[in-house]
């Protein structure tokens, strides 16, 4: 068995490191740089599997699951609670509620996200996406 590296064994290695680096959710600094809240209008209709905010769409396949799976078990939110699958209202990425899972209170109202980087974004641009998502 040759166990020598290629040049092209090496660039499959490094690229497809780099494409699941950049699929992933949202970093930090990305989620700063993105100030100005909701890329989609108030008004503009918006789909549950749709992202408030197009940088959240690698949620989908990091945080998330596959929704296909799942599909007739999905309560939306407000009505999910502990244990339920739901979608994240800022990614729209279907995941399971368990102990751990990020949440935040408002208008004494929870809401429940995929990751942390999702309910940052939340705390910054509640109303927008209480709005988009009509919570």
């Amino acid at each position: 068995m040759n166990t020598e590296w290629t040049r092209r064994d090496v660039f499959a290695l490094v690229y497809g490191a780099a494409v699941a680096l950049t699929v992933g959710c949202k970093t930090q600094e990305a989620e700063e740089a993105s100030s100005t809240g909701a890329n989609a209008s108030a008004t503009q209709a918006i789909r549950p599997e749709d992202p408030v905010d197009e940088s959240f769409r690698g949620c989908q396949k990091s945080c998330g699951m596959n929704a296909a799976d799942v599909s007739d078990r999905i309560v939306l939110q407000p009505k999910a609670k502990q244990g339920d699958y739901t979608r994240c209202p800022v990614s729209g990425a279907v995941f399971q509620i368990a102990p751990e899972t990020q949440r935040r209170v408002h208008d004494n109202r929870t809401a429940f996200f995929c990751c942390e980087a999702c309910a940052r974004y939340f705390e910054k641009h509640a109303d927008a996406v209480i709005a988009l998502r009509h919570l």
